[in-house]
């Protein structure tokens, strides 16, 4: 009996001075990554929204929402483009949900809001758009940019691509908040440097109903085209109704890519769209296996073609998945996973990608054109400008 209790004794007390370690070491294993997403899902650029998400989304889903052996926890919120909304949703996925990561928030007006908050929590954000050049990552900060911004738009090649065809002279029609303003003064600037002329400018409050107090002010005698900084909902309107108001076919009309993107506008669009110059940072038809795999999981999770903004979404995704990838997911080592950020480099649907020295984008420029494609609308490529970085 003695020897059975002193055998008891012992591997109690062996278990009392092994059990503690065992169980620090399984309080310390880590838990999930929390990455926090925000974009507008309701209000004007919901639709814009919606296919940012479904790109990330689409992102996660391929690596089956684990990277670096740890698992990926998905919060979304809707900022509905709002400034006061989205800086009230982002303190709330930081301090009430402690994501490891902001990615997302596509409006010039949301990003600014916020960027001064985030700046001083030191949480990595990944911002998905944001072009508008008032807003600015910081060098050596938390805050990139996986577009770029309105200046890198502006590349004096695709200008020239305008000018070659003979369209000079150019009204504008932008929309009357400060990433639409920004696109405006940018291009005016440019386009000027580069030869052309910017003869008018009819600007619209965002999410305007009807452009057709608007059209009618359009000098057309005076120009070669108009060319439409208009997206969302906004775009859908204005290209409708500039063909209704008989003026399609009359003077060319140009667009910035998102006016007139695949899956997003086009399908509302329709043969009002045919015909249209735009040019951006995606094309559906790029022929690189990275796309072709995208838009084939795209549309089946979807249904639909994406759209430059579900490249974005997707982009934004893989920058994150390839840093934590690049820290062993050690994502709470914060210097290291911030410096993981800015030297990532893949292909993504769009190309080659990699931030510049000012976290901003380095990616590719597509000039397209709206065409029928085997009975369907969409964007075909005329020309390629690689490697664009925002000129500073």
């Amino acid at each position: 009996m003695r020897a059975r209790w002193i055998t008891a004794s012992v591997v109690l007390s062996l278990l009392l001075l092994v059990t503690p370690g065992v169980l620090h070491a399984q309080s310390q294993a880590p838990g999930p990554i929390v990455v926090g997403w925000m974009a507008p899902l309701t209000g004007p650029l919901a639709g814009l929204g919606e296919f940012y998400t479904a790109g990330a989304q689409l992102a996660f889903e391929g690596v089956g929402y684990q990277v670096a052996g740890r698992q990926l926890r998905w919060i979304q919120e809707d900022s509905e483009a709002k400034p006061d909304v989205g800086l009230t949703k982002a303190r709330k996925l930081i301090e009430r949900d402690r994501v490891h990561m902001l990615l997302g928030v596509i409006s010039t007006s949301v990003a600014l809001a916020i960027r001064q908050y985030v700046l001083d929590k030191g949480t990595p954000w990944i911002a998905t758009e944001a072009s508008g050049s008032v807003f600015e990552p910081v060098p050596g900060a938390n805050i990139f940019r996986v577009s770029p911004d309105e200046r890198g738009y502006m590349h004096p090649d695709a200008l020239r691509h305008i000018l070659k065809r003979g369209y000079k002279r150019l009204i504008m029609v932008g929309m009357d908040y400060s990433a639409g303003k920004d696109y405006v003064n940018s291009f005016t600037k440019k386009f000027g440097e580069n030869g052309g002329q910017v003869v008018q400018t009819v600007l619209a409050p965002l999410g305007v109903p009807d452009y057709g107090p608007y059209l009618p002010q359009l000098r057309l005698d005076q120009a070669d085209a108009v060319l439409g900084f208009v997206w969302g909902a906004d775009a859908n309107r204005f290209v409708r109704q500039f063909s209704e108001f008989g003026l399609k076919g009359k003077i060319p009309l140009l667009m910035l890519g998102p006016g007139v993107e695949d899956g997003v506008a086009l399908p509302a669009q329709g043969e009002t769209a045919l015909g249209i110059i735009n040019w951006y940072d995606y094309a559906v038809d790029n022929p690189i296996p990275e796309n072709r795999r995208f838009v084939e999981g795209f549309q089946k999770k979807t249904g639909k073609l994406p759209s430059m903004h579900a490249s974005k979404g997707y982009r934004t995704a893989q920058v994150a998945i390839e840093a934590i990838k690049a820290v062993g997911g050690a994502v709470e080592d914060l210097p290291r996973f911030l410096d993981a950020i800015r030297r990532v480099k893949f292909v993504s649907p769009s190309g080659p990608f990699s931030f510049d020295e000012r976290q901003n984008a380095i990616t590719n420029l597509y000039i397209r054109e709206v065409r029928r494609v085997d009975g369907r609308i969409q964007n075909v490529t005329l020309d390629v400008i690689p490697g664009v970085k925002t000129p500073y």
